[in-house]
Order: C-alpha cells, then sequence, then structure tokens
C-alpha cells in the first residue's frame, strides 16, 4: 500500500513570497499538493490550458454568459485528473474567451456590414 506523506521532493520548489512568508500556508500547500499526487493527480500541461482555451472560445461563439462559461468550464476540468487552476486564474481565462469571441464574431460578419446598413443601423439606435 502506497503512504502519503507531507514529504516534498527536492524538485518542488515554492517560493516563499507566493505565501506571503507564512509557514502554515506552505505546509498546507505540500500536504495538499502530496495527497493529490498519491490519489494520482498532476499539474496541468501547457497543451492543457491550451485545451481548456480552445473549449472556452468555442463556448464562448455560443454563449456570452459568463457564469454560464465559467461553469462549463469547471466541468470541462472534472473530467482530467488535473489540478484545477485558482478561480481568479480560471476567471482570467473566461474573461479572455469571451473578448476573443467578440473579435472572432466581428471578423466573421465585418464584410455584412456595408456603409449603407450601418446606416440603417444607426437609425435604429436614434430616439424619436
Amino acid at each position: 500500500m502506497r503512504r502519503c506523506g507531507l514529504d516534498e521532493k527536492p524538485g518542488n520548489k515554492v517560493e516563499w513570497n507566493c505565501w506571503h512568508g507564512d509557514p502554515a500556508n506552505l505546509l498546507l500547500w505540500r500536504a495538499l499538493r502530496s495527497a493529490a499526487r498519491c490519489v494520482g493527480w498532476r499539474q496541468a500541461s501547457g497543451l492543457e490550458v491550451v485545451e481548456l482555451d480552445e473549449f472556452l472560445l468555442a463556448r464562448a461563439l455560443e454563449h456570452d454568459a459568463p457564469t454560464l462559461l465559467f461553469l462549463l468550464a469547471c466541468d470541462h476540468l472534472i473530467s482530467a485528473p488535473v489540478l484545477r487552476p485558482g478561480i481568479v486564474t480560471l476567471l482570467e481565462h473566461v474573461a479572455t474567451a469571451r473578448e476573443a469571441a467578440s473579435r472572432e464574431t466581428f471578423d466573421r460578419v465585418a464584410h455584412l456590414l456595408t456603409t449603407q446598413r450601418q446606416g440603417e443601423l444607426d437609425k435604429l439606435l436614434v430616439v424619436d
């Protein structure tokens, strides 16, 4: 039977400034990381992060609600045994995907926006 301990391997270094010098936070981080290794979880690779970004972009082209995109990202991440990014990092991925989807949508319809059609659309904004 494999025993899970709090020992940290020499190759895994932690910068103290990310924990504000608090040894208790470092100990907790080491314990969580050790437990994750014991159950077969690992750090997400660069390819998996790119896959998440592509997934979010595809969903952002379909849906605009950031809450829905966040929930879809969480569901997507559950499918792989990797350590999840923090909530702020995940929200940054959602925001980036929404911005990319907005640019992509504009690029797809820009050729439809003639000067005449733009004038007609601008008239819809005028309040009588």
